[in-house]
C-alpha cells in the first residue's frame, strides 16, 4: 500500500452532552456531522465509517472510525485536533482497504452509578453470556442475540464503576441492563431476569456511560498526543469541579435560610 493513499483507523474520544447525537443527520450538531464538515474542509476524505454509534449524551475515550486518504496520518490528526472542540482524536493505524471497523475484537462501556442498591452487583452478573435482549434494549431492525463477555464492578467511594464487555450491542442495552439492576422491579425478576422479563425498560441515564476502547485482533494503533488539547481538557473539569463546588455551597446557604424561616 503506497504511504500516501491509505485507508485510516482513527481512534477518538468525546464529550458527548456537547453534542445533538452521534450520528450524521442527528440534529444540527452530531459528532459525525462535525468530524465530516473538518473532513472535507480540508480535503482529507469525503466519508467516514464508524465502529460504533453512541447514543445521545453518551460519551467516549476509545470510539473508532476508518477514512480513506492520501494526507499523512500526522496531518490528519493535527488538522482534526486543531478545529473540533470537545472531540479528541488520540491514536491511528493503517488498515486494509477492505477493512471494516464494525467487526471488533471487543468493546468496552463503564458505566459509573451513583448509590446503586446493595444487591446491583450480584444481579447484573446474570446479564453475561448470550441471550436475547429484546426486554433490555430499544428494538430496532438489528437482532437482539447478543453476548456479554464479561460484567464486572468496582466500589469507588459512593460510586459503583461497572465495566461491561462484548463484541456488539443494540440501542440502549447497556443503559436498559442498569437501570433494571438498580430498581426495585428486580426483586420480582432475580432469579432470572430472561426467563420473566420486566413489561416495561427502565433506562438509566446516558450521561455516566463511557465506550471506554474498541479492540481488534491484529490491529496496533500509533499514540499521537495533542498537549494543548489534553490542557483544555484538564481545564474543562477543573472548572466543572469548581462548579460543583460553588452549586453544594449554594444549596447549603439556601438550606439554612430555610430553616431560619
Amino acid at each position: 500500500m503506497s504511504p500516501f493513499l491509505m485507508a485510516l483507523l482513527v481512534k477518538f474520544g468525546y464529550v458527548g452532552t456537547c453534542f445533538t447525537g452521534f450520528q450524521k443527520g442527528n440534529g444540527e450538531n452530531s459528532i459525525e456531522d462535525s468530524i465530516l464538515a473538518i473532513l472535507k474542509k480540508y480535503k482529507i476524505s469525503d466519508d467516514m465509517r464508524s465502529a460504533a454509534r453512541t447514543d445521545r449524551d453518551v460519551s467516549a475515550a476509545g470510539n473508532v472510525f476508518m477514512i480513506r486518504a492520501v494526507m499523512e496520518p500526522e496531518k490528519i490528526m493535527k488538522i482534526l485536533n486543531a478545529h473540533s472542540p470537545n472531540i479528541y482524536f488520540i491514536a491511528y493505524s493503517f488498515v486494509d482497504d477492505d477493512f471494516n471497523p464494525r467487526h471488533c475484537k471487543t468493546k468496552r462501556y463503564t458505566y459509573m452509578l451513583k448509590n446503586p442498591i446493595p444487591s446491583f452487583a450480584s444481579t447484573v452478573k446474570k446479564f453475561e453470556g448470550e441471550h436475547d435482549f429484546s426486554a433490555y434494549c430499544r428494538k430496532d431492525a438489528r437482532p437482539t442475540l447478543r453476548s456479554i463477555k464479561s460484567i464486572e464492578c468496582e466500589a469507588q467511594g459512593d460510586l459503583l464503576k461497572i465495566t461491561i464487555e462484548g463484541q456488539s450491542f443494540v440501542w440502549e442495552q447497556i443503559r436498559s441492563i442498569i437501570g433494571f439492576c438498580n430498581s426495585p422491579l428486580m426483586k420480582d425478576h432475580f432469579s432470572d431476569p430472561f426467563v420473566n422479563p420486566p413489561d416495561r425498560r427502565i433506562v438509566a441515564p446516558p450521561e455516566p456511560l463511557l465506550l471506554s476502547d474498541i479492540s481488534y485482533d491484529g490491529i496496533t494503533f500509533t499514540g499521537f498526543i495533542f498537549p494543548d488539547k489534553l490542557r483544555s481538557l484538564r481545564e474543562q473539569i477543573d472548572f466543572h469541579n469548581l462548579r460543583a463546588k460553588i452549586d453544594e455551597q449554594i444549596l447549603q446557604a439556601i438550606h439554612a435560610k430555610t430553616r431560619e424561616l
